[in-house]
């Protein structure tokens, strides 16, 4: 696991790699005297930042109004099922993108024709299912318990809101 963590690591972080190399460090400690090869360990790979790559990775696959409901639907399956299958930490990267894509979604509906008069809707339904889930992710980063459950039904008439949007091009 720490191999393919390094691995992934170099892969995320090519820029940085080069300067300042990737793998087990066998030199004297880090500044600070902590050790690189250490540090690494205790970091939670469910929790690592999307590169500029992968954001506009998902930025470009969500083009049409349709596959960013859908993407919004199978994310927030993803982060509830990791809630109640009481792993947590695994809802960091669904929840990362998640807001990729609701960030993006006003931008979507514009680029696939969806009415002006429809915008302020997408909008603020792409907003408030974002603050809910920067809840839920709190949650998460303080090691507490996310209350999913607390959020889930204002989430599903969010996204009902939304594809009531899409259902009347």
């Amino acid at each position: 696991m720490t191999s393919q963590f390094t691995r992934l690591t170099c892969v995320s972080f090519l820029g940085l790699a080069t300067m300042s190399g990737c793998g087990p460090q066998t030199g004297p400690p880090a500044s600070g005297g902590v050790d690189a090869a250490n540090s690494v360990a205790e970091i939670d790979p469910h929790d690592m930042p999307l590169t500029e790559a992968e954001i506009e990775s998902l930025k470009s696959s969500v083009t049409r109004y349709q596959d960013a409901l859908s993407a919004i639907k199978t994310y927030r399956n993803a982060i509830r099922d990791a809630i109640a299958a009481g792993n947590p930490p695994q809802a960091h990267r669904p929840l990362d993108e998640l807001d990729i894509v609701l960030e993006h979604l006003p931008t979507v509906a514009r680029d696939d024709n969806i009415p002006k008069s429809e915008w302020e809707t997408i909008n603020t339904s792409a907003l408030r299912i974002r603050e809910l889930f920067d809840g839920v992710h709190r949650q998460i980063d303080a090691g507490e318990a996310p209350d999913f459950k607390s959020v889930g039904e204002e989430i599903a008439g969010q996204i009902a809101l939304l594809e009531n949007v899409a259902s009347s091009e």
